[in-house]
């Protein structure tokens, strides 16, 4: 599958490409961020500026409830005037034109994620297609529909994020006397126990929306070592490789498989905005 440009995706625009468009980038980083991490963030943050993209960094820092730090993501979100939300984990590796061409894409759907390898060798990708009528089918920006995927590296639209922010428990967070909502959780599903990330895409797909995959990005998961790939590699013919003739993405994670997280004492963080 042929890499849509980001020209492509944008038209010709005279004011440029991103007018209108502002990106809030949400990362819970537990501890440590690798320096490549950092990098790849640095970087992104420059071509933001390059391009006249309006952004702003909110990073929820030392809390092990990953499900609580991302639920406070949203909360300054949805305080924000940002249109869109973009999901970054404290482990991955990036190219920051993959950041712009989600930002562009996002344009036009509202939720897009490009999928990673799991932390290991022998591991496939955390993604579960949408598979329908045998085969992998692609819109017109080169994207396929999704079921599940690891949040990892994802860009959402303000009216999807507005729509499951509506839609989860009021609660409140220690530390933070305003109510707040419990847009991401845990909890025990027919197939086992559920990563915050999954269940998140089972109530976008309940709330009537669709997730896509860019397969064409190549992103990062540090572990022990980089674990690098692109899930368009993996992608087979419909009609190899399988009995039914179904294409799928190779050793592709099931709806239980999120991501690897750390371990450590369930405490609260804090925020840091930019």
């Amino acid at each position: 599958m042929d890499k849509t440009t980001l020209q492509n995706i944008a038209g010709h625009s005279d004011s440029g490409p991103f007018v209108g468009l502002s990106v809030m980038v949400g990362v819970p980083c537990y501890k440590d961020m690798p320096a490549l991490t950092a990098k790849s963030l640095i970087v992104t943050i420059a071509a933001f500026q390059r391009n006249d993209v309006q952004w702003n960094l909110q990073m929820e820092v030392g809390s092990a409830l990953v499900h609580h730090a991302r639920s406070k993501i949203v909360q300054s979100f949805i305080e924000s005037d940002s249109t869109h939300l973009m999901w970054i984990d404290s482990d991955m590796v990036w190219q920051a034109d993959d950041v712009l061409r989600l930002l562009m894409i996002g344009k036009e759907l509202d939720c897009v994620s490009a999928g990673y390898r799991e932390k290991s060798d022998t591991g496939g990708f955390q993604v579960e297609l949408d598979i329908k009528n045998g085969q992998i089918e692609s819109n017109d920006l080169g994207c396929v529909p999704i079921k599940t995927a690891g949040l990892g590296f994802t860009m959402m639209s303000r009216k999807q994020v507005e729509a499951l922010y509506e839609d989860a428990e009021k609660t409140h967070f220690f530390g933070r006397p305003e109510e707040s909502r419990y847009v991401f959780r845990l909890e025990n599903t027919e197939h086992g126990a559920g990563g915050e990330d999954i269940l998140l895409f089972h109530d976008i797909r309940r709330l009537g929306f669709q997730a896509w995959l860019d397969p064409t990005i190549t992103l990062g998961h540090i572990g022990t070592k980089i674990y690098s790939g692109r899930v368009g590699d993996a992608f087979k013919p419909a009609d190899s490789g399988t009995e039914d003739g179904e294409g799928k993405v190779a050793e592709a994670g099931g709806a239980n498989a999120g991501p690897e997280r750390p371990d450590g004492p369930d405490s609260e963080g804090v925020s840091a905005s930019v």
